[in-house]
């Protein structure tokens, strides 16, 4: 009897095993037919290639000679040999053709040439994704090939081991040198290479000073009115206390309910100082980072675009926003707003009583901005977690191990998560992560990057008891908003070398 249990035991086992290694097979037909896709989608870009070389730079076309006699034939008639020659042969083409552009201002400022070269980027990345998909599923395969127990069905059932593609190696070009590069090249510090506290707090003297009488002017009304109202209150406890016989302690009573009232009335003031501190000194200094940037102090961003987000999983009970920011960089344009969204939980003691609870869902800055790639499906970036369900969304192991270490990647594509997650943008992401105190979570979908910034301080925010000539408050909030503005360049969206325009 527990010898047929056994058996049915590795029975079943070969059966499962078998069925993987059948699944994880088909995964790296299914890559490497995305990867022919996209090289067919190369090889319909040789008509265009000539025609722009033969229409600007006519005796250069012998350097393109090679690839213009597969003009002639088609795509599926070419063999495995062939295709794999074209591989290597269209990329020295095109950097050709890059390098013959160089010395022809009339063919870079073509139109056509223009949107030939974002066509052609905008593929390599695709292929390049594909590539990198491929390569994952060929590793899980192979794994699984390699590794004991399920080799040993590998073995019965003549399961081969399969080889990665090597990936080519892109040359850096000057518009992808990072700031990080130029920041050291130049030596100079990372934040000053863009922007100069000094600056803006020069321009600014005049209007940090006049926030400072604006303060001085509604503390001084709000201490008068409390005085009055303090002293009215004052005035009736003790009255009260003499009357009810309270003695002493009922005076001390009416006494603090008097300066209750009277800092009261001085803390009321504070909404309207605050108004004019987001109205004259943030709106300026957003002004001087970004020109056509535009600040709404009192709107936000709505609940809805909030959850579509699909970074979290729980609606808010309670949500608000505020502080929104609008505009754009280059041609990148961008939203961003502090959010703060809360969950209510309700408890109950020993005794039967029911308390509630205010749980933070998030808090900090949400920011939106257009992606410099188009793709249709949705890829979400979380921290690194022990579980996380994310129904209509497959796991994507990527090749960056710091990467991997930090976050879980989930996408309704492999491919596309590839294509939008390139090598150089999770380093971005990494260097963009360590910036902020709160550990960014990112969402790209609609074409768009979302990026959930948690920060406990309620920012652009000052009170009646603060002086406004205080710069260390201001260098803060000017830090801040430096990072924001920064993301456009940290990641590379203000670049339109592959761009849906």
């Amino acid at each position: 009897m527990i010898s047929l249990i056994i058996l049915g035991i590795i029975f079943l086992y070969a059966i499962i095993s078998y069925n993987t290694l059948t699944r994880k097979r088909n995964n790296v037909d299914n890559a490497f037919g995305s990867i022919d896709v996209m090289l067919k989608k190369r090889f319909d870009l040789i008509p265009n290639l000539v025609a722009t070389v033969q229409q600007y730079a006519k005796h250069e076309e012998e350097t393109f000679t090679k690839i213009t006699n597969l003009r002639t034939k088609s795509y599926d008639s070419l063999t495995a040999e062939e295709k794999a020659d074209f591989d290597k042969t269209f990329t020295a083409a095109k950097n050709n053709f890059f390098m013959v552009a160089e010395n022809y201002p009339a063919l870079r400022s073509s139109e056509n040439f223009m949107q030939l070269q974002k066509t052609l980027n905008e593929t390599e990345e695709q292929l390049s994704a594909s590539r990198r998909t491929y390569n994952a599923a060929v590793t899980d395969y192979n794994n699984s090939v390699m590794t004991f127990p399920s080799n040993i069905i590998a073995n019965l059932f003549s399961f081969t081991k399969k080889e990665v593609l090597a990936i080519p190696e892109e040359k850096k070009t000057l518009d992808k040198i990072t700031v990080k590069e130029l920041v050291a090249t130049c030596g100079v510090n990372h934040q000053t290479f863009y922007y100069n506290f000094q600056d803006i707090y020069e321009q600014l003297q005049s209007r940090i000073r006049q926030a400072e009488d604006k303060r001085l002017q509604l503390k001084a009304k709000g201490t008068k009115n409390g005085l009055i109202a303090g002293g009215i209150t004052l005035v009736a406890g003790v009255v009260v206390s003499l009357i009810i016989g309270g003695g002493w302690p009922g005076i001390l009573i009416a006494c603090m309910l008097g300066l209750i009232v009277l800092f009261s009335c001085i803390q009321s003031k504070s909404g309207e100082l605050c108004a004019y501190y987001k109205e004259n000194i943030i709106s300026s200094i957003i002004s001087y980072l970004c020109q056509e940037a535009s600040y709404r102090p009192e709107s936000g961003i709505a609940e809805s675009v909030f959850m579509n987000s699909r970074l979290f999983s729980t609606s808010p009970d309670r949500y608000r926003s505020e502080d929104l920011i609008c505009g754009k960089i280059d041609k990148t344009s961008f939203i961003c707003s502090e959010i703060i969204a809360e969950e209510k939980r309700v408890t109950t003691d020993s005794k039967g009583r029911r308390q509630e609870h205010w749980i933070d869902i998030f808090r900090g800055f949400f920011f939106i901005a257009d992606f410099n790639k188009n793709f249709q499906g949705q890829t979400v970036v979380f921290r690194n977690s022990w579980f996380k369900l994310n129904l209509g969304k497959q796991r994507v192991k990527l090749e960056n191990p710091n990467f991997e270490k930090q976050f879980d990647v989930f996408s309704t594509d492999q491919v596309e998560a590839r294509y939008i997650l390139t090598p150089n943008l999770m380093e971005r992401l990494l260097e963009l992560d360590s910036r902020f105190p709160g550990k960014i979570t990112v969402s790209f979908r609609d074409s768009s990057v979302i990026i959930a910034i948690p920060d406990q301080t309620n920012h652009f925010e000052t009170n009646i008891w603060e002086c406004q000539l205080n710069t260390d408050k201001l260098k803060r909030e000017f830090g801040t908003l430096v990072n924001l503005f920064q993301i456009i360049h940290d990641l590379n969206l203000n670049l339109r070398i592959w761009t849906k325009d």
